[in-house]
């Protein structure tokens, strides 16, 4: 569900607080997928992932991060998405995002 009515006899605020859990999760488990994507968006992740999957479906980590990446990153959408094995590095706002192993570093 990616918002609309709210139907009658559920409780609109228990509802909200619901899907708010819900967003959070699909964030947590995009940064998991996507480190790199997180750490350049910075502590506004969640916030800005929120609002950009508001009206979007669920279609896993992959494809959530995929899509957004897609907007922030301005990728071509043309290749496959996949995890990154090697090491990465990024600029971003005030510092440097490195990537080894699986773990983020921020300078």
């Amino acid at each position: 569900m990616t918002g609309g009515e709210v139907p009658d006899g559920v409780d609109a605020g228990r509802l909200a607080v619901a899907r708010s859990a819900l967003v959070r999760k699909r964030a947590e488990e995009v940064a998991a997928a996507w480190p790199l994507l997180a750490a350049s968006i910075g502590h506004g992740f969640i916030a800005s992932f929120a609002e950009w999957a508001a009206a979007r479906p669920p279609y896993g980590s992959l494809r959530d991060g995929w899509d957004l990446a897609e907007v922030t990153w301005r990728y071509d959408g043309r290749s496959t998405p996949k995890r990154r094995r090697l090491p990465a590095l990024r600029r971003i706002p005030g510092g440097l995002v490195i990537q080894l192993a699986g773990h983020v570093l921020h300078h």
